[in-house]
């Protein structure tokens, strides 16, 4: 029998696991902190990628047959943790959902993707499960094809997964998806046009900082967080002066002319002394509390690592011919 007041006790001890939540929290927590108000001083951002959409009918074949691959991957994962009598069409069509969205873990069959010029051909090329690459407009363009093909047909995708009994699951729905549902390789590809400028080169990046972005945008749903923005560790230190290729620091401010009286002006001379020493101690903060969460992300997902440490030789790595 425990007493009363030992048994309250014991009850109110937080768990290992509770304690790493609100670690990485905490930590979270900081970095976006330090990032709202480093980047009110920062420089304006580099233009968003855009899909080039004039190349979707030359990789709208490809993409869907990967798509249809990656597809049946999530299926087969979402089944083994699942047990049978408990997942549910609606579990498959949400999973299906986030098939076309790079900034989720179900996308991360988009960020290891390359567009490469072959002859007359642009081939989407798999980079490798853990090289991960910057989504510019060659990824936004992988996008752009996977939602003209998913997006008005997730549900019915969901539903050829749940009730299908076939015996090559991936086969049957490259079949049915990409030649009879949207006709994506019906068809003759067109060449390549002579004049097509040629694409950019695939950046890759750190697979840390794939997973802190994804922790940061998650944090968007905490309750106080909502209205918040979420800055990647780019134009963090880029914002705090601390990294970017953009050295010129005349940028005309986007406020400027806004206090021209004297009173004004020496309001702002006060406050502007006051920021600069509170950007300095924000950029301290940011990357002492980005490299705790790497570490933090990397001690978590160690044994995962070992397991892809020597998956990949230099040849597998490079961009192969097709």
């Amino acid at each position: 029998h425990i007493p009363p007041r030992v048994r309250s006790f014991s009850l109110a001890m937080p768990s290992k696991r509770a304690n790493a939540r609100r670690a990485v929290t905490t930590i979270a927590a900081s970095i976006a902190i330090a990032g709202l108000v480093a980047c009110a001083d920062a420089k304006p951002s580099k233009p968003i990628a855009r899909a080039v959409k004039s190349d979707v009918k030359f990789i709208k074949c490809e993409v869907c047959e990967h798509l249809a691959d990656a597809v049946t991957q999530e299926y087969a994962a979402l089944r083994e943790e699942t047990p049978e009598k408990k997942l549910t069409e609606t579990m498959v069509i949400e999973k299906i959902e986030k098939m076309c969205d790079p900034s989720a873990k179900e996308g991360d069959w988009i960020i290891t993707k390359d567009l490469q010029e072959k002859g007359s051909r642009l081939r989407v090329v798999d980079m490798g499960k853990e090289n991960y690459g910057e989504c510019g407009k060659e990824c936004k363009t992988i996008v752009k094809a996977c939602e003209d093909i998913l997006g008005p047909r997730d549900t019915d995708v969901g539903e050829f997964l749940y009730t299908s009994n076939a015996g090559d699951l991936r086969g049957a729905l490259r079949e049915w998806l990409c030649e009879e549902e949207t006709n994506s390789c019906g068809g003759k590809i067109p060449p390549l046009p002579s004049d097509r400028p040629k694409g950019e080169k695939f950046k890759k990046r750190d697979k840390k900082d794939v997973e802190m972005e994804r922790l940061m945008a998650g944090m968007k749903g905490m309750p106080g967080m909502g209205g918040a923005q979420m800055f990647s560790r780019d134009q963090m230190m880029g914002g705090m002066g601390m990294g970017g290729d953009d050295d010129d620091d005349d940028d005309e401010s986007p406020f400027a002319g806004a206090f021209d009286s004297g009173e004004s002006k020496g309001a702002v001379a006060n406050v502007a002394e006051k920021l600069g020493d509170l950007k300095d101690k924000a950029a301290s903060t940011a990357k002492n509390a980005w490299n705790k969460a790497k570490g933090f992300l990397s001690r978590s997902s160690r044994a995962e690592d070992e397991d892809f440490t020597d998956d990949f030789t230099a040849e597998e790595l490079a961009r192969e011919e097709l």
